[in-house]
């Protein structure tokens, strides 16, 4: 499962514009950011600029074409679709982040990978009553169930919710 792509191109004109434009979804940008500041430590560029936008509208952006105010980089936390690779040429991929939840995912047993996965898919949907993780299984501790999932209108959550239905 791919969980960050990251699309690349070359600058549109570097005489024009004298540093790199990212643009990330929420998930990403704080690691970009950190990233951004560290490049103009290490080269002898400019520090990128980098921008927080949705997934989707992002590729929609950086596959408008190239521009002096054109994106250079785009990352996201979901896959990329086919229909936006189709409309980019040069994709280049950064990165696999999601081998170690598929791995860990993959050690639980099978019984309790389907408790947290049809629990995980009630609390997204709203509909679970359940408010201890004995309330799903008896054999289970007596322990509120706390669950951190990304908000609702970004590239991980669609992601995520991806996963977890075709599991």
């Amino acid at each position: 499962m791919e969980v960050t792509r990251s699309k690349l191109k070359g600058l549109s004109n570097p005489d024009a514009r004298k540093y790199v434009g990212i643009v990330g979804s929420s998930t990403v940008f704080p690691f970009m950011s950190f990233i951004a500041e560290d490049f103009n430590c290490i080269f002898s560029f400019k520090t990128p600029v980098v921008e927080s936008i949705e997934s989707r509208p992002e590729f929609k952006i950086f596959c408008s074409g190239i521009r002096e105010n054109a994106l250079d980089i785009a990352t996201s936390s979901c896959p990329v679709k086919e229909a936006e690779i189709e409309r980019e040429r040069d994709v280049i991929i950064i990165s696999y982040t999601g081998m170690s939840l598929q791995i860990r995912i993959k050690a639980i047993n099978l019984i309790l990978k389907r408790i947290y996965l049809k629990l995980y898919l009630h609390i997204l949907k709203r509909k679970s009553n359940k408010k201890l993780w004995s309330d799903i299984n008896q054999t289970l501790p007596k322990t509120g169930i706390e669950i951190c999932d990304p908000h609702q209108n970004t590239g991980t959550y669609e992601t995520l919710v991806n996963f977890v239905t075709h599991a």
